[in-house]
């Protein structure tokens, strides 16, 4: 049988595609979808000139890698193809739109869309059998992602995470369901749960922390990583059945849901850490803490190629902006911290002021924590209460399990608030610490190392400064800073 249009042979692609690699190994096969396409171009007269292959991806959507790379093989005219053949359409699309555009795209190249199985007539009738047949197979798509979305949130409620996380891998359990098992990683994932708790890393710390023992990760998996609960054994309520609240895991968890609570804690900004600025350059201390008075960009630094040897220096990105050495520059930053820094007379008169503030704030904490004591206490109380109308039977097993596990999620959130050291710090000790850093901060600031460098320069300009006049004008004066340069109102209150 020839094609209707020509009796020569023709050239043509073939395109064979499963959505699943279950698919790949049963039904209908891409190797008998490819067997049968080839029979059917030998029978039709035209030559196979190339296949694409699809495996894996699904029908609904046009960015497909084979599917692009077949469009793209067929646009150019350098290859000649006068059709592509396929099994059938629900093989090249379980989108009609999709389908539709596509058919419209090479038949203004004057390339036919052939299937094996099904209706290749160029008719008005034809046509509209294919649409319907498009419109079917949409609709079998559709149904099918119903149905796996009704098992997967069905797995969700009955504490059965179905997406596969670092740390974990997926084996059968007793009931032949798929769960979460700890693999390899898990000592990984606990690792980096144990640093973010000590608030003292960086993300980016983290990461590279990790690399040195074999575990690579990158930033956005880090974060995403770190916010997930499923690792402390709680789910979740991703489809919204369980009033927005956390689901108990059935795996193993990888953490206590203490620790991740505290971890998001510290996320969130609710608990404090000491993490320091991003490291620079040790030779440019003042990188990214001078904001240009010109543009209000923050300067960056390098070393500019003099006559002779390479002048260090900060400077912004911006054109026609000014910049500044650092053998400039420096020294007057150094000079603002000794000019702005409190004398010992004015320190002793602070010191009551700071014990006084301690004490009140020490106070408040006793009275923030007796009530989070008190709060866990009523939901103890509550959760006893519970299990003895689980015991009598009168709620259900499934009622009462849904309550523990929202009383016993509120539990550990409040218990990690608990979990800090309890030990009161000496304010003696600490107030001759915070004394002698400030009365020698200009020192310290000079003999320090680039980490410690930006500590003192964000408590000394914490929002940075700008260098104008060849005066340093800090952005914002730490409040340290505004109650000292007070120094006659000071004196004058207390009696000085």
């Amino acid at each position: 049988m020839q094609t209707e249009n020509n009796p020569q042979k023709q050239n043509a692609v073939i395109y064979c595609r499963v959505s699943t690699e279950e698919q790949a190994q049963e039904g209908e096969s891409l190797s008998s979808q490819e067997r049968k396409c080839i029979a059917f171009a030998e029978k039709n007269g035209f030559t196979v000139i190339s296949k694409f292959i699809e495996k894996g991806e699904s029908g609904r959507t046009e960015y497909r890698t084979q599917f692009q790379k077949l469009l793209g093989f067929c646009f150019d005219k350098r290859n000649n193809v006068s059709t592509v053949i396929c099994l059938k359409q629900d093989r090249f699309s379980r989108n009609l739109l999709v389908q539709n555009q596509a058919e419209r795209a090479l038949q203004k190249s004057n390339i036919r869309l052939m299937f094996v199985e099904g209706n290749n007539e160029n008719t008005a009738q034809g046509r509209l059998a294919r649409n319907l047949s498009g419109s079917f197979a949409e609709w079998e798509s559709d149904v099918n992602s119903e149905r796996t979305k009704a098992g997967m949130a069905e797995a969700v409620l009955n504490g059965r995470w179905v997406w596969l996380l670092r740390g974990y891998c997926f084996k059968e359990n007793a009931q032949g369901k798929r769960q979460l098992y700890p693999n390899e990683e898990a000592q990984h994932v606990k690792k980096i749960f144990d640093l973010a708790e000590k608030g003292v890393y960086t993300q980016l710390e983290i990461i590279e922390i990790m690399k040195k023992d074999g575990f690579k990760i990158i930033k956005q998996a880090l974060s995403k990583l770190l916010r997930n609960s499923v690792y402390c054994g709680l789910l979740p309520d991703y489809y919204k059945q369980n009033s927005g609240e956390y689901i108990k895991g059935i795996h193993a968890p990888i953490i206590t849901p203490e620790q991740f609570f505290k971890v998001q804690a510290i996320l969130d900004g609710r608990r404090p850490n000491i993490v320091p600025r991003q490291k620079n350059n040790p030779l440019f201390p003042l990188r990214r803490y001078i904001v240009c008075a010109k543009c209000g960009k923050l300067l960056t630094a390098c070393n500019a190629r003099g006559k002779k040897i390479k002048v260090p220096y900060y400077q912004c990105t911006t054109k026609g902006c000014p910049r500044f050495q650092k053998k400039v520059i420096e020294p007057k930053y150094l000079e603002y911290m000794r000019q702005n820094k409190p004398d010992e007379k004015i320190l002793s008169l602070f010191e009551q002021i700071v014990i006084d503030k301690f004490n009140e704030k020490t106070a408040d904490l006793r009275k923030d924590r007796q009530k989070i004591g008190q709060s866990i206490t009523g939901l103890r109380e509550e959760k006893s209460r519970v299990i003895g109308l689980l015991a009598k039977g009168i709620i259900t097993e499934h009622d009462g399990q849904e309550e523990l596990l929202k009383i016993n999620a509120q539990i550990a959130e409040k218990e990690s608030l608990m979990s800090d050291d309890n030990s009161q710090p000496n304010i003696n000790e600490s107030w001759g610490f915070s004394k002698c850093f400030l009365l020698n901060m200009d020192e310290i600031w000079v003999n320090a190392d680039l980490d410690l460098k930006q500590r003192v320069q964000g408590l000394i300009t914490p929002a940075g400064f700008k260098f104008e006049d060849n005066l340093i004008k800090p952005i914002k004066t730490p409040r340290f800073m505004e109650v000292f340069n007070q120094k006659t109102g000071l004196s004058k209150n207390w009696g000085g």
